[in-house]
């Protein structure tokens, strides 16, 4: 079995200023980041349809240098669905039977699924450590190198890791490391354009306060001196949670606030992840297999990228 961690990407648009002291009529205009918008899914299937028939190669790029990371793709770019493989160049050195040292390029890879279709827009990574050592450096280089090539349509991208609802309750449970409880709790949510996410954090919002006996601002913090009631058991409380931990996701979506001297606050999930396994033997039909079993292998994979939304 493979191990993916699931992602959200969301799109959004490039506030772009005006030129001033244009002295042309004939200047050409830059691209509406309203009109491309609306057409966002699009503009990203256009991308990675050229990139699979090699009319215009997308370069993966580490943004925190020059590093290139290959790509291939396992089967055709269909149905806005993308299955490839990143390589991650590394360079070994050996000792030989004469007592010499060799350098030799290897390339392992990683199976990157990134699913467009409406209502979807999620990514699945593997979690390959002999590829690369953190699958946040996979995300890295999708984030940074598709925000490069949606620049010319004032769009932008986040790829927001999902996470488990357990993890924010291991926090707000340990009654060892914070034995004051909490004074306040802020959330942060990604923009929402992803239609099944504005509908699930809508009726939430409205019931916030009443859960967690606070005030309604975002920033939700209990009466001086004392403590947020989180409660695992309150259906309106585990409910939010599962929402925003394993349906919104993101790097820092939830922050709990320690009562007492010297308590830091706690970044809940930042390395926790929502985890989905699924059969290696998919991707290899997927590849080599005849046109049916591909397809089925191709259902299978759209299955997997859409678990866990309902």
């Amino acid at each position: 079995m493979s191990t993916f961690v699931y992602y959200n990407f969301q799109f959004a648009k490039i506030a772009r200023q005006p030129v001033q002291g244009c002295l042309f009529e004939d200047t050409k205009q830059t691209i509406d980041p309203e009109e491309s918008f609306a057409h966002k899914q699009e503009i990203l299937s256009e991308i990675l349809f050229a990139d699979y028939l090699g009319k215009q190669r997308i370069v993966f790029k580490n943004p925190k240098g020059d590093k290139i990371h290959l790509h291939h793709y396992l089967a055709p770019y269909t149905s806005d669905i993308a299955v490839m493989k990143i390589s991650n160049r590394q360079v070994r050195t050996t000792e030989t039977i004469k007592f010499e040292k060799e350098q030799h390029e290897e390339y392992p890879a990683c199976i990157v699924v990134i699913d467009n279709r409406p209502g979807i827009q999620r990514i699945v990574v593997e979690s390959r450590k002999q590829a690369f050592q953190n699958v946040k450096q996979v995300q890295r280089v999708l984030q940074s190198t598709l925000r490069h090539l949606l620049l010319p349509w004032g769009l932008s991208i986040s790829i927001d890791q999902l996470h488990t609802r357990t993890a924010f309750w291991n926090v707000a449970n340990d009654a060892r490391l914070y034995p004051q409880g909490f004074r306040r709790i802020q959330f942060h949510l990604p923009h929402l354009n992803l239609e099944r996410l504005k509908k699930a954090m809508t009726h939430y919002l409205v019931m916030a306060r009443e859960s967690f006996d606070s005030d309604l601002s975002w920033s939700q913090k209990a009466v001086e001196g004392g403590k947020l009631n989180l409660d695992e058991n309150d259906s309106h409380q585990s409910t939010l949670i599962k929402v925003l931990m394993e349906d919104v996701g993101g790097d820092s979506v939830i922050t709990l606030h320690p009562n007492g001297k010297g308590q830091k606050p706690v970044n809940v999930g930042r390395d926790n992840f929502r985890l989905g396994e699924i059969n290696e033997s998919v991707f290899e039909q997927l590849k080599e297999g005849d046109p049916i079993d591909r397809e089925k292998a191709m259902d299978e994979i759209k299955m997997f990228t859409k678990r866990f939304i309902e």
